[in-house]
């Protein structure tokens, strides 16, 4: 998927949500990352560990 991410911001989101992102018609890329993982050590460590079982490829847009 061609694109460009033009905003990265900090946000808290539900806790099960790693990220959210925004798409509009030029395809450009608004991403949040919730804050809470980014300011927990432990969390954030455990994602990295566990990225295989948590974070997989996405096919498209909707993934």
């Amino acid at each position: 998927m061609k694109g460009r991410i033009t905003e990265i911001s900090f946000t808290e989101l539900s806790n099960n949500e790693i990220a959210r992102a925004r798409i509009n018609k030029n395809l450009d890329l608004a991403l949040k990352l919730n804050i809470n993982i980014f300011k927990n050590e432990d969390m954030l460590h455990g994602l990295i560990e566990n990225e295989n079982d948590v974070l997989s490829p996405k096919g498209s847009m909707y993934a």
